[in-house]
């Protein structure tokens, strides 16, 4: 029996962007106006504190605790839904993990929250 796979024209998008950020795709109209969105606004204390978890979590990561730097990364996404490098980040630990369905998921709230902010998908 042959699996068949379907990904979505925003499925594609992610991929793409994940697997050839230097690429050059031209925006739908619906990214063109994500683009011009006013980016999101964090407090600077709380910006301070997200910031912190992200760096603690990139270091269990690179000791090889993935689930410790998922339990960060998500700790930043609960203390602060909209902050987009976090669901980057945490995109990347579940693609560590094979986790692909989760990966993409958060890279589409990384895609949707991170308007205005393209360096933060490219990270």
């Amino acid at each position: 029996m042959a699996a068949t796979n379907t990904v979505s024209a925003n499925d594609a998008k992610v991929l793409d962007m994940v697997f050839n950020p230097e690429g050059t795709m031209l925006p739908d109209k619906e990214t063109e106006a994500m683009l011009h969105a006013a980016p999101i606004v964090i407090e600077p204390e709380l910006l301070k504190t997200l910031k912190d978890l992200e760096t603690q979590g990139v270091q269990l990561a690179e000791q090889d605790n993935i689930d410790g730097a998922i339990q960060k990364f998500t700790e930043a996404i609960e203390r602060c839904p909209t902050y987009a490098s976090a669901y980057n980040n945490r995109a990347q630990a579940y693609r560590i993990q094979n986790k692909t369905e989760e990966a993409l998921q958060d890279l589409n709230k990384a895609i949707e929250y991170g308007n205005g902010q393209p360096a933060i998908l490219k990270q």
